[in-house]
């Protein structure tokens, strides 16, 4: 069986959307008490960041848990290993799905679900608003 994937347009990119994007950012890592020192974000081509997180998984001390954001897939949850030599080996523990811009508190409690090894809670169903729409309207202290 073969897929077809149908190639979508790019949507033009503002600085609006880059500080849409960083405030949304700045209140996911706020929700896990780390600051924008512990996140990196690309808006072009597609949309991306990365949050470092102070938390280990159960039953993996060894390792050190991040979030990686696209605005595809939303927010998935990785394993990183910790030490010398072992940068970027990390291994996806779950990816949450729902709305790609999901609140802060929705994807801190869907997180602390998969670091306590149980399945992670749903987060939000999308509105029917295109992402860069809703990162230029960002009121300030959140929303979306």
């Amino acid at each position: 069986m073969t897929a077809v994937l149908e190639a979508r347009e790019a949507e033009p990119r503002d600085a609006a959307f880059g500080l849409g994007l960083r405030a949304y950012l700045a209140e996911v890592a706020e929700a896990f008490g780390v600051g924008l020192e512990s996140c990196t974000m690309e808006t072009e081509p597609r949309a991306s960041a990365y949050v470092a997180l102070d938390w280990r998984p159960a039953g993996l001390p060894d390792r050190e848990m991040a979030l990686l954001w696209d605005e595809v897939r939303g927010w998935s949850v990785v394993a990183e290993f910790s030490g010398p030599g072992r940068d970027g080996d990390s291994v996806v523990l779950a990816v949450l799905g729902g709305d790609v811009l999901a609140p802060a508190a929705d994807v801190a409690a869907a997180t602390a679900d998969v670091r306590d090894g149980r399945p992670p809670r749903p987060l939000p169903v999308p509105p029917a608003v295109p992402l860069t729409e809703r990162l230029r309207v960002r009121p300030p202290g959140g929303g979306v």
